[in-house]
């Protein structure tokens, strides 16, 4: 359930409820808020069992909530302004894409690395375990 409800559902669950024909902005925060209760749940569980430091935990939280708030009143002008609801899609799209285009860079900089280091490509391409050092 709680991949559904998370990050990753965020991503099946808010193109979801467009198709279904919610507006982007009851789609956004109800994404917004399913991620907000699970990610909040993690780091409860990070932070109280030790695995996340209190001094790492509370700046970064701090700053996550900042961040997303001025995000947050910076796009409802834009989107009042342009009147364009879309815009909440696009910003979704353009996020996606650009992650996809992060993920892509920093793979190949790693294999190039790799090679470089004198891997054989053979190794390099082949499935790793995941909890492998």
């Amino acid at each position: 359930m709680a991949g559904l409800m998370g990050v990753g559902g965020g991503i099946v669950l808010g193109p979801m409820m467009l198709q279904l024909g919610m507006l982007p902005q009851v789609s956004s925060a109800t994404t917004a808020l399913m991620v907000l209760l699970t990610s909040s749940c993690a780091a409860f569980g990070f932070v109280s069992s030790g695995v996340a430091p209190l001094s790492y935990a509370v700046p970064l939280g701090a700053l996550t909530l900042g961040g997303g708030f001025l995000g947050k009143q910076l796009f409802s002008k834009l989107v009042k302004q342009y009147r364009c609801a879309s815009l909440i899609t696009l910003l979704l799209g353009g996020l996606i894409a650009a992650s996809v285009v992060a993920v892509a860079v920093a793979g190949t900089l790693d294999m190039l690395a790799r090679v470089e280091a004198g891997q054989p490509l053979r190794h390099i391409l082949t499935f790793q375990h995941l909890c492998a050092a």
